[in-house]
């Protein structure tokens, strides 16, 4: 079981002890047209003579690409009669989890696939430096800890404001002043967001500070973790830890984490959702996200931690 990956998310799939190879690509390699590198990573998969190609990826040409690796099946989604290059194609009906949808790629081989559990798998260096970073916060056992993920919502190619939620600062505020303590988590692009996030010692930020396997491995330690729709919040699932996730312009029907653990608030607004398959609403202004308040979120947490 081989996995090709771009680089940016490639650190998640490393030392995964359910794969025997990854195969890291740079982001963007197909839109930028590199024939040459093309060509060679094309050589490569030919060489590996696979079985099946699993695409989880919705781009129709890269259906035409991964047809030339010459596997004898190639499974993917047909999304509008646009899966003429797979030989199992996969209709998409309806509204559904995405790891449900792509359970469904493997279903299509008649691989039996058991659970919607995503995970995450640290090696030991990550994990002792996850246990460095806490001890540095000087939280004890007896203490409630709450993450906090301000930032997230960049992929290669795709940036997307729409789904910020803007009121960590007040909600971080709200759980300090009820004796909760609070870290951040994020990377070295979201060290802005800290500009409007309390700070003592109750609180502590681990932005910037910590590869996604080391984060994952922080958001054990805590009690509940809170994002809006992001990569950093699938991180926080994969970790085992509970989440609270923040939905406006995208379906938590599609994204949200899964498990009883788990809960989410959705913007109350007839447009919302709206994105689809990477477009947005032509008149989108942006206020579907801004309906969901720090009072809501607050309660839900209580309600959890009562639990």
């Amino acid at each position: 079981i081989d996995v090709l990956v771009g680089s940016w998310s490639s650190s998640v799939f490393r030392n995964n002890p359910h794969l025997d190879n990854l195969i890291v690509v740079e982001d963007g390699w197909f839109r930028q047209s590199d024939t040459r590198a093309l060509v060679k990573l094309l050589s490569g998969l030919r060489h590996e003579k696979y079985d099946a190609i699993l695409l989880f990826h919705r781009a129709p040409k890269l259906g035409l690409f991964f047809r030339l690796c010459n596997a004898k099946a190639l499974v993917g989604l047909d999304l509008e009669n646009d899966g003429y290059c797979l030989t199992h194609p996969v209709l998409e009906k309806g509204i559904a989890h995405e790891i449900e949808i792509y359970n469904s790629l493997i279903d299509r081989l008649n691989i039996p696939v058991d659970g919607t559990r995503m995970e995450i798998f640290p090696t030991e260096e990550e994990e002792n430096r996850a246990k460095e970073l806490w001890e540095g916060t000087g939280f004890g056992e007896s203490d409630t800890v709450i993450g906090i993920i301000p930032g997230g919502a960049i992929n290669p190619g795709e940036i997307m404001p729409q789904r910020v939620w803007q009121h960590y600062g007040m909600l971080s505020e709200m759980l300090l002043k009820d004796s909760f303590k609070v870290v951040y988590f994020g990377g070295s692009g979201d060290m802005d967001a800290l500009d409007d996030l309390p700070s003592g010692k109750n609180s502590h930020s681990f932005i910037g500070k910590c590869s996604l396997a080391v984060s994952a491995d922080l958001m054990k330690r805590c009690s509940i973790v809170v994002a809006h729709d992001s990569g950093p919040m699938h991180l926080a699932a994969s970790s085992g830890t509970s989440v609270v996730s923040i939905f406006a312009p995208t379906d938590p029907r599609r994204k949200a984490p899964l498990g009883k653990g788990n809960r989410f608030l959705a913007a109350k607004i007839e447009c919302a959702p709206c994105y689809h398959r990477g477009r947005w609403q032509v008149d989108c202004r942006r206020e579907c996200i801004e309906t969901i308040s720090p009072d809501q979120v607050m309660e839900v947490i209580n309600e959890m931690m009562e639990r």
